[in-house]
Order: C-alpha cells, then sequence, then structure tokens
C-alpha cells in the first residue's frame, strides 16, 4: 500500500474538497502521506541543554518543510519531552522553540520519564529506537479522509520509520545535509534503525 502514495503525488490531492451533500471536508489537505518526525528531548539532559542543540531541534520543522513540504500533504513535527514533571517540559520545548512551543511543534507529548508514552511505543514496544535523548525518529503514515466528515471516519495506515538520528552530533550533521530520509554513516552513531519497517498498525488501516 505505501508504494501506491508516493510523496509527490499526494501533496495537494483533495484541498479544499465539497462532500456530496455540499459539507467541506474540513480534512481534505490532510489527505495523502504525512511525514512527521518525533523530537525526544528532556531538560535534564546535559547534551539536549546545550544552546546549539537545542537550536537546531528548535529548527527542524522549519527545515522539514522547506525541503519537503511540497512532497508531503502534511508535515508535522511533535515535540517530546520526558521530563518527570509535565510543567517542566512544556517550558523546556518552549525554550527549545524560542519562547512558544507553537513556532516550532505542531504537537506535544510531555511527561513520564522513560515511561512517556512515545518511548514506550518506540522504545519499548516496537523497539526501533534506543532509549536516548536527543533523538529524532522520522516516520511516514498514509492519511485517509474521504470518508470524512460523511461518515465521521479517518483512516489511518501503518506509520514507517524513515530515519532515526541519534545525538547531538548526529542531529546537526543531519541538518547540514539537509535532513536526508536515507540519513545514515559508516561508525553508526547515524544509524536507521528500522529503516523500512511498518510499525504494528496502531489505528484502524485504511482499506
Amino acid at each position: 500500500l505505501m508504494e501506491m502514495f508516493r510523496p509527490v503525488e499526494v501533496a495537494t490531492s483533495r484541498a479544499n474538497a465539497a462532500t456530496s451533500d455540499g459539507t467541506t471536508d474540513g480534512f481534505a489537505s490532510a489527505d495523502g502521506v504525512h511525514l512527521i518526525a518525533f523530537v525526544i528531548t528532556a531538560s535534564n539532559c546535559g547534551w539536549s541543554t546545550q544552546p546549539r542543540t537545542m537550536e537546531a531541534l528548535g529548527s527542524i520543522r522549519v527545515s522539514l518543510r522547506s525541503v519537503y513540504g511540497d512532497k508531503y500533504a502534511h508535515v508535522g513535527v511533535v515535540g517530546v519531552a520526558i521530563d518527570d514533571e509535565p510543567e517542566t517540559g512544556v517550558a523546556f520545548l518552549a525554550a527549545v522553540a524560542g519562547g512558544s512551543v507553537r513556532t516550532a511543534f505542531d504537537q506535544v507529548v510531555i511527561g513520564g520519564s522513560w515511561l512517556n508514552e512515545q518511548i514506550v511505543r518506540f522504545v519499548w514496544r516496537e523497539g526501533v529506537a534506543e532509549a536516548l535523548t536527543p533523538q529524532v525518529i522520522v516516520l511516514e503514515r498514509i492519511v485517509d479522509t474521504s470518508l470524512y466528515p460523511s461518515d465521521y471516519t479517518i483512516g489511518i495506515g501503518d506509520d514507517r520509520i524513515m530515519a532515526n538520528v541519534r545525538g547531538s552530533s548526529d542531529i546537526f550533521q543531519w541538518l547540514q545535509q539537509g535532513l536526508p530520509l536515507d540519513y545514515g554513516n559508516d561508525d553508526g552513531q547515524g544509524e536507521l534503525r528500522g529503516r523500512g519497517r511498518s510499525l504494528t498498525p496502531l489505528t484502524k488501516p485504511i482499506t
């Protein structure tokens, strides 16, 4: 199914589409393949709190949209702060973003330390990433909004891991190289753990 929906073909697939009853599908522009980056960090991580690292993490959304914005239906970034206290995580992600969380992140998942829901998903359950910060996990996801709002159903396909960029030095290098989705190097510091692997379906597959 993934091969049937290449990014360049779906970026503007159904923008402003109207349904059969004349109502507007508010999610039409989201129909197609999404590129989503999960930025995993914490305020008590020494590498994550270095000013250069914070600046790099805060620039990922702008950079991803600049490089891939015309190739995907949606390009988004999820900030994941694994601080114990949610308030601390919110404040840190705001600092990473340069003052306001929304400047750099579309969504945030905060708290829980190494039992943060995204850590549970990527590290402990699916095993496609390691328990470390800072880290960036990039995936593709097929989203089908063609049945919305007629029956208020949105179809979600499997997630496919495209890149797993681990550690500050690799994040710097990845950004300098233009955020390639085939990023990697010989010493393993940029190993693509799970490249091309579909995760266990997390929601109802597209039919």
